[in-house]
């Protein structure tokens, strides 16, 4: 048989025939070994979800989460007739500024490896705007916030400001301050 370059077995019946006897012989040629990852990474937000690292594959495949991931990056234990993935949690990540986390999770299968890449943001907390004048006749000022839905923010009028400086109602991600 020619080297096969096939991910699946094949397989032929072979038919020996004289005249009175009938003989088969099934030749089976072993398949080419494979694992591919079907995606290679996955986003998230600050909520954290889940991630399916997904292969192609006819052998047997492992999946590491590294030390460094391992207090946010969870291993859930499923089991699926035919399945070829693996699931994981990704916890969430309330770090606030322009915070970032990575894990690389090492997909080994037989003698090859791959890496599968899950990048997780923080939340986003910034002010839209840092300052702002008023003239002596005072007025209102609208303060906005730009922010992720999770956060529960307030503001705070120094003790000696307070005087002078009202708060109004505060209304999703704005309060305004009259003078």
């Amino acid at each position: 048989a020619e080297a096969t370059k096939d991910y699946d077995p094949r397989e032929a019946v072979i038919v020996i025939k004289s005249e009175d006897i009938t003989s088969e012989i099934t030749l089976v040629q072993g398949q080419v070994d494979n694992c591919t990852l079907v995606t290679t990474s996955q986003d998230f937000d600050a909520k954290g979800g889940e991630a399916v690292v997904t292969v192609k594959t006819n052998i047997e495949w492992t999946v590491t989460v590294p030390e460094d991931a391992a207090s946010w990056v969870h291993a859930v234990d499923t089991k699926a007739y035919g399945e070829q993935s693996r699931k994981f949690t990704v916890d969430p990540f309330y770090e606030i500024g322009d915070t970032t986390r990575t894990a690389v999770l090492k997909v080994v299968a037989g003698d090859e490896s791959a890496t599968y890449t899950i990048t997780q943001t923080g939340l986003t907390f910034e002010l839209v705007s840092s300052s702002a004048a008023l003239d002596e006749k005072g007025g209102s000022v609208t303060i906005e916030v730009n922010t992720d839905a999770q956060i529960e923010w307030s503001l705070d009028i120094p003790e000696d400001a307070q005087s002078w400086i009202h708060l109004g109602e505060k209304v999703g991600n704005t309060v305004n301050v009259t003078v």
